[in-house]
């Protein structure tokens, strides 16, 4: 996946992901950058980018090319593999609201108490 087979293959995605997740460790060995809350920031971000394409594509796509023949045989997702998908990202966003909802309650409780 790294140097593509036959000019066909995630060659881009797979060095995008390590180089994302390379700069994100080479900020975060530094303790005077993990300080800083951009620089954290876009750690976290590029880190997540960075699995989300590793798993994503290398694990899910990749297991399509190429086939067991060597043959590449191109794969575009039907309507209800993608619909599937939305509805579990969907799910994952109502959760991170709840809980989002739940803490913001918890830490203004915990304010008042403290005041």
């Amino acid at each position: 996946l790294l140097f593509g087979s036959g000019g066909k293959g995630l060659m881009f995605w797979e060095w995008a992901s390590m180089i994302l997740a390379l700069a994100a460790l080479l900020f975060l060995i530094n303790p005077g950058m993990r300080r800083n809350e951009r620089i954290l920031v876009f750690c976290c971000a590029a880190l997540f980018v960075s699995i989300w394409i590793e798993k994503g594509l290398a694990m899910i796509i990749a297991g399509f090319v190429p086939s067991p023949l060597g043959r590449f045989t191109p794969y575009c997702p039907t309507i209800p593999e993608l619909l599937i998908s939305a509805g579990i990202y969907g799910i994952g966003a109502l959760l991170i609201t709840v809980f989002f909802r739940i803490f913001i309650k918890i830490k203004m409780a915990a304010d008042e108490a403290d005041s």
